[in-house]
């Protein structure tokens, strides 16, 4: 999640945290504090005036506002939440993004075909329960869209619609083989009514005031069913954190891969916000579209429910 709208020099201030705005070692547009971490001498500890992300160039520590204020004030996650949102200026509480009216899908869109079938058995998937439970189809050689005066091919590969509220917002596109590049093709953002980035995977199983497993991508999400969505990748962003925060979810479970702690971590400090028992947590080897059916139910019985 973003801070954007956090004012960071009147909470600096109410809190009598020494800060230096201009001088050595200040880049323009940071705030410099002393280090939390090493507790360096000077204010070596700058913090982005924009995104609120700190960085102390003497021992190399990088943190989120969220940690910071942790860190600096000894908070525990309540009180921790109760200040952001003191020093913050409805940043939760915007428009959503809507880019096109409709969405525009590739051509010459089709069921499944044995190409598809033949890669989703391989990975141990049922095609028939994945076609019927998340509603993808098959593109063919000439499955195209036209954007800004150029053609954007789709071909071979498995079509995987974005459905929010029960409407198609975007949709991205799998290879059926491994060494077609790159693995997913996304919609543009211009022909999306919320762009890919934004999107929520599996967003509707999602039950008002319930649980939900956070991972990376939708092939993931077809292992673990329900109470399980995608972000698209192990970035996010504040409108995702909306769209999860309007379904008043009680526990979040944040399952990336091991190589991505840091960032399932800076996830679940945004989910804190709002969200009463948030945690992250890694496989120990490979993701969650790699289990068995058995594996994902009780990995999944594991993380929400024990």
């Amino acid at each position: 999640m973003s801070f954007e709208n956090f004012d960071i020099i009147p909470f600096l201030q109410d809190y009598g945290i020494n800060f230096r705005e201009a001088g050595n070692n200040i880049s323009k547009n940071y705030v410099g504090i002393n280090c939390p971490y090493c507790g360096g001498e000077g204010e070596h500890f700058g913090i982005n005036r924009a995104s609120k992300v700190g960085f102390c160039f003497q021992c190399g520590q990088s943190k989120n506002l969220f940690e910071i204020i942790q860190s600096v004030l000894l908070t525990n996650v309540g009180e921790t939440k109760r200040i952001i949102k003191k020093y913050s200026q409805n940043e939760l509480f915007f428009e959503l993004p809507k880019n096109a009216d409709k969405v525009t899908l590739p051509k010459n869109l089709s069921n499944l075909n044995a190409i598809a079938k033949r890669y989703l058995t391989s990975r141990g998937y049922d095609p028939d329960e994945i076609t019927a439970r998340f509603a993808v189809r098959s593109t063919n050689i000439n499955s195209e869209v036209k954007h800004d005066d150029r053609i954007i091919s789709f071909k071979h590969r498995i079509f995987i619609p974005f459905i929010m509220n029960n409407e198609i917002v975007s949709y991205t596109c799998r290879s059926v083989n491994d060494k077609i590049k790159p693995k997913y093709k996304h919609a543009p953002n211009e022909l999306s009514i919320v762009p890919p980035a934004s999107t929520i995977y599996n967003y509707d199983s999602i039950q008002a005031g319930g649980k939900v497993i956070i991972v990376e991508g939708p092939t993931d999400v077809w292992r673990l069913g329900n109470e399980s969505v995608s972000i698209q990748g192990v970035t996010y962003t504040k409108e995702q954190i909306a769209f999860l925060f309007r379904k008043d979810i009680q526990k979040a479970v944040v399952l990336f891969d091991e190589n991505a702690m840091d960032k399932a971590e800076r996830l679940a400090n945004a989910l804190h916000l709002k969200i009463p028992d948030v945690s992250y947590t890694s496989l120990k080897c490979g993701d969650p579209g790699e289990l068995s059916v058995q594996e994902a139910e009780s990995l999944k019985w594991q993380l929400l429910y024990k």
